[in-house]
């Protein structure tokens, strides 16, 4: 075992962002962190690695820890987003950490950055624990998933998609459960009705009886009312179990503009929108904004949703083109999926720059490809960007295929085939080729 930590909480103000019982992590274990902005994904990954205090709670490191985070502190402005998630990412391999912590480490990269990320963190010699919104990284490396929501942890074995499946299917347990939970609730009402009506017409003893039937009689009533009594009682504190049961939550399968850190969100977008309060609250809704994270303030916001609400602040302005750099760095899931729905639905024009193969998939209905300081046009998204972005990874993948074979070529093992090695190159030197070419 690597690290573990023991009923860990951390609040801010009177909040409570982290409250976990117990983690644990373990050797060459791949493990995604998810779930929406402002979680608590960052403050886990933070307390996991002692670069803050919980409230309560210990965290035990057992083995080296590297951490790339996901700010770029310490490294000089004049390199782009992408050279400083590059640098981060080459000096925490250089320490050859036990375990290695990553907070967004494909962020404001290109594809072939992303895969070259991907095949890195798999060949890493040690555990890892990372918070991504690219769900291809979390199918292709992740053995497990964490769910962070409302400051608890919920573990899914398997890589992304197989969470996904899992959190359904005990979603609709729980759906199960509540419906049986209203059931039960209507059969004890309409039991405690019909014992209170029938207690109510337990007649009085007859005019003409005796003192001694009298009583008898008394007493039998008594009984009879006691018992119905009871009953009712214990219904009720059945019923009263029952509405304690909490009803399960339904799962929904930019340069920052200014933000005054001492203002409700909602009010700064209001105040500076032509659009009623209505509209406002229906935009910010649609991006997941909820309940009373209406009233928050802005520096309590996380980093993904101050992202949103400049999101927000863009769709309500009185334009009709939106240019957007990176649009789904710092979101989760979730809230790209939300944003995703949003800009399809958007009436203007959108001109995005994007690495999210899944994202770009979805929104954009023209491609344009940027490489060797040329522009080339995909017209159709599924014959485009998917396809090229999918041939450049297997260009990847094929390039290292041939350095290995080249090397197990020039220092044969007694044991190897050379025949079948000199085959499989000349194949996959015709692959590459053919990908090359019709990427051109």
């Amino acid at each position: 075992m690597l690290l573990e930590a023991l009923n860990i909480k951390k609040m801010y103000g009177d909040r409570v962002i982290i409250d976990i019982d117990k983690i644990q992590i373990h050797d060459n274990e791949r493990i995604g962190i998810v779930g929406k902005n402002g979680a608590g994904k960052t403050t886990l990954l933070n307390i996991l690695t002692k670069n803050i205090k919980p409230d309560e709670g210990i965290v035990r490191n057992l083995g080296s820890i590297a951490y790339i985070t996901q700010m770029d502190e310490g490294i000089e402005n004049t390199k782009s987003g992408g050279e400083k998630t590059i640098l981060k990412i080459r000096e925490a391999f250089s320490k050859r950490a036990q375990l290695l912590f990553a907070d967004e480490p494909t962020s404001n990269l290109d594809t072939n950055k992303i895969s070259w990320v991907e095949n890195e963190f798999k060949k890493y010699k040690g555990a890892i624990v990372l918070i991504s919104h690219d769900r291809g990284l979390l199918d292709n490396l992740c053995t497990k998933i964490w769910d962070v929501e409302e400051g608890k942890l919920q573990e899914y074995r398997g890589n992304y998609s197989s969470y996904i499946h899992q959190k359904e299917e005990r979603l609709e347990c729980q759906k199960h459960k509540y419906e049986q939970y209203i059931n039960e609730k209507i059969r004890l009402e309409e039991s405690i009705k019909d014992r209170k009506e029938r207690a109510s017409k337990i007649k009085k003893a007859p005019s003409r009886m005796g003192n001694s039937e009298s009583r008898l009689h008394k007493y039998k009533k008594s009984i009879k009312q006691t018992k119905l009594q009871n009953a009712s009682k214990s219904i009720e504190s059945r019923l009263e179990k029952l509405t304690k049961v909490e009803k399960p939550k339904e799962y929904k399968n930019v340069k920052f503009d200014i933000l005054e850190s001492n203002k409700i969100h909602s009010k700064i977008i209001i105040d500076t929108t032509v659009y009623s309060e209505t509209i406002v609250r229906t935009i910010l809704a649609r991006l997941l904004f909820n309940g009373h994270d209406i009233n928050k303030k802005v520096e309590i916001l996380s980093g993904g949703e101050r992202v949103k609400v400049a999101f927000a602040k863009i769709f309500l302005s009185d334009i009709n083109m939106l240019v957007i750099d990176e649009p789904t760095n710092y979101l989760d899931i979730e809230s790209i999926e939300a944003l995703e729905d949003l800009l399809i639905d958007y009436e203007g024009t959108v001109l995005f720059v994007s690495h999210d193969r899944n994202f770009v998939k979805k929104v954009a209905d023209k491609v344009i490809i940027i490489e060797n300081e040329e522009l080339k046009d995909k017209d159709k998204i599924n014959k485009g960007i998917v396809s090229f972005a999918e041939e450049k990874e297997e260009i990847l993948k094929l390039e290292f295929k041939i350095s290995e074979t080249i090397s197990r070529l020039s220092m044969p093992s007694p044991k190897e085939d050379i025949e079948k090695l000199d085959r499989e190159y000349k194949y996959l030197l015709n692959r590459l080729n053919e990908i090359r070419n019709k990427i051109k």
